[in-house]
Parts: structure tokens; sequence; C-alpha cells
């Protein structure tokens, strides 16, 4: 008789690093869309948006461009 569980040996990752965050942001501050800020990073373009709006939040109004 089978346990019936499943096993993933390499799991998806959840989340972003603190580095694409930082990358979606400048490219949002470069002028690029959401959409191809998504594109060119490979999320959704909701997830720019929202650590924009989160940085707002909090008082922070640039991405240091170093």
């Amino acid at each position: 008789m089978s346990c019936r569980r499943d096993y993933t040996p390499e799991p998806k990752k959840w989340g972003y690093t603190e580095e694409e965050k930082v990358a979606a942001l400048r490219l949002l501050l470069l002028g690029n869309s959401g959409r191809a800020v998504g594109k060119a990073l490979g999320m959704s373009k909701a997830n720019a948006y929202r650590w924009a709006e989160e940085g707002e939040k909090k008082g922070l109004r640039a991405v240091d461009k170093s």
C-alpha cells in the first residue's frame, strides 16, 4: 500500500529576491511600461507596480541608481 504522498525533487521558489525587485523598479523609473518590465524579467506586470506603491508608502521616492 502506498502512502499516496507526492514528492517534488526540485520545488519552485516562492517570491522574489530584493535584487529582482530593485531591477523591476529601475526599469519602471527608466520609463518602461509595467508590461515591458514583466516581459523582461519573466514576472507579472502587477509585481513592479505593487512594489513601487509599497515603496511610496514607506516614503521611498527613488531607487539607488548604482
